[in-house]
């Protein structure tokens, strides 16, 4: 997209990298219906986790915030039974997840330590 920030592609290209040798599959937008090139910049990244069957929100930026991307993506990663992960949320998004009473975990050491926030088991996206 026009002025899609270069540090934005050169920090998820390097997060793709690192889902890569974790052993995830990595997404960008078009490659499932459910996360869409419409409603996200193309450096935007997820990944699959498929031991866990989760979907870890890497490092994703709407085309146009504040439009319902982040929860259309949220629906479709139910729709296909799988349970989002945010992966590292920055601080807006950090408020959001807390209020949907979404739980943080800190996994893994040094480099490798994550903050992963996850939603309660009953937790479903709105409309």
């Amino acid at each position: 997209m026009i002025g899609e920030p270069v540090t934005m592609t050169i920090t998820a290209n390097a997060m793709a990298d690192g889902e890569v040798a974790a052993g995830r599959t990595v997404l960008r937008p078009g490659d499932r219906y459910w996360f869409t090139v419409s409603d996200w910049m193309r450096a935007s990244v997820i990944s699959i986790d498929p031991v866990l069957e989760e979907v870890r929100i890497v490092a994703v930026a709407a085309s146009t915030p504040g439009r319902g991307a982040f929860r259309r993506l949220l629906k479709g990663i139910y729709a296909v039974r799988m349970r989002p992960v945010v992966v590292e949320p920055f601080n807006e998004m950090t408020g959001i997840l807390r209020r949907w009473g979404w739980g943080c975990q800190l996994t893994g050491f040094g480099f490798d330590r994550e903050e992963c926030w996850r939603p309660p088991e009953e937790w479903r996206p709105h409309a």
